[in-house]
């Protein structure tokens, strides 16, 4: 879409330093939400390790403030409040709109908002409450903390823009107008279809130690609390089928934990771990699998289950909102399980996969994938939402 280029500015957490070590994967996440950084102007302060400021592309400028009370969440909204404004006037930036991610840099830029009079984008990619309550570290201070903010900050929210029915949901019931929240497809799809297309079998075999006649369930999430990985491989040991294989894609503070869960079940000869992986290997996992499974006890959307039902992969999820959306409530496009379904169920589930059963189910999923990826929706869609 041909549209004049938009100046945009961010405020962010980047914890691993991806702006000095891996500025393409600010790169990536600015494509993947549909904000064109090759073409709109992006100025970003961003709060991390070290202070500096750099451009990280032509069109990218990453003004660095150094953060290292990592879990003082309310310290760095407050200087937001105060660093914003003075950012932008030294770096001589004339912003179009304010975009964040999150209810409290959505407050904290309510000063810039006022001083500029211009539009506050919320991009909404997750279910905060729920994610808070899956967490054990500080639980109560952060729930009173995020439904304090998410009160005092919807009245500077322009629009929500986020991914799907059931953010729309959250936001509506955090306050926001219906007009004023805009749905999107996050698309990571789209620019891998070249990929996806040539992927070639034999990638796990390769990687791991996996015996030929084991049907291989595969995982991919960032090893976190809320994405389940500590049920999976519990019900994993409890399958009567011992020639099962299971890999588990992507890194996380979860990571040591989960590793010694699977030797203390006695499963650490079949549960692999495979860290973070490239695309172009992800989209071979994905060939390689008989089954995609995630049980998150919080999903806004399960991005890994549009692509792995993209990639024609049967698919079983829990029953979160995120991914009862892309399954199917009814289960039309996959299988939902949780543990009080009881082990059989889930060994019902995985048999019909493995003999073949569910075309219907999987050609239902592809097309619904298909489908979503229609949704045109982009930021400067948003933007002139926000004119209105």
């Amino acid at each position: 879409m041909e549209h004049n280029p938009l100046n945009i500015f961010m405020v962010s957490f980047d914890w691993d330093d991806l702006a000095n070590k891996k500025p393409e994967n600010i790169i990536a996440k600015l494509n993947r939400d549909k904000l064109y950084p090759e073409k709109n102007k992006f100025l970003i302060l961003s709060w991390g390790p070290g202070r500096y400021e750099k451009n990280i592309s032509p069109n990218i400028r990453v003004v660095r403030r150094s953060a290292r009370l990592r879990f003082f969440r309310p310290l760095y909204d407050f200087l937001t409040f105060f660093v914003g404004p003075s950012v932008i006037r030294q770096n001589r930036f004339v912003p179009d709109l304010l975009f964040v991610y999150d209810f409290p840099f959505a407050l904290a830029l309510s000063r810039v908002k006022r001083l500029f009079n211009i539009p506050l984008i919320l991009c909404l990619t997750n279910q905060p409450r729920q994610y808070i309550n899956s967490r054990q570290s500080l639980r109560l201070p952060k729930l009173w903390y995020q439904m304090l903010v998410e009160r005092l900050a919807k009245k500077y929210i322009t629009l929500v823009y986020t991914t799907s029915q059931s953010l729309r949901r959250y936001a509506l019931e955090r306050g926001i107008p219906r007009e004023n929240v805009s749905v999107y497809i996050m698309d990571t799809i789209t620019p891998d279809k070249e990929i996806a297309i040539n992927a070639q079998g034999g990638f796990l075999r390769k990687k791991f130690p996996i015996p030929e006649n084991h049907k291989i369930l595969f995982s991919a999430a960032r090893l976190e609390g809320e994405k389940g990985l500590e049920r999976l491989i519990k019900a994993f040991a409890e399958l009567s089928n011992k020639d099962l294989s299971l890999v588990i894609a992507g890194k996380g503070p979860s990571g040591e934990a989960l590793v010694e869960l699977s030797k203390t079940l006695g499963v650490a000869d079949r549960v692999f771990f495979a860290g973070h992986i490239s695309r172009p290997d992800l989209w071979n996992a994905y060939k390689d699998a008989h089954v995609f499974i995630l049980l998150s006890t919080a999903e806004a959307l399960g991005l890994v289950f549009l692509e792995a039902m993209y990639a024609e992969l049967p698919v079983i999820g829990s029953r979160v909102d995120g991914i009862m959306e892309s399954i199917g409530e009814e289960e039309e496009r996959g299988f939902l399980w949780d543990p009080s379904d009881g082990i059989g169920a889930l060994e019902e589930r995985l048999n019909m996969c493995f003999a073949g059963q569910v075309a219907d189910r999987v050609s239902r999923a592809k097309a619904h994938v298909e489908r979503e990826l229609e949704n045109k929706t982009d930021i400067i869609t948003a933007y002139h939402l926000c004119q209105k």
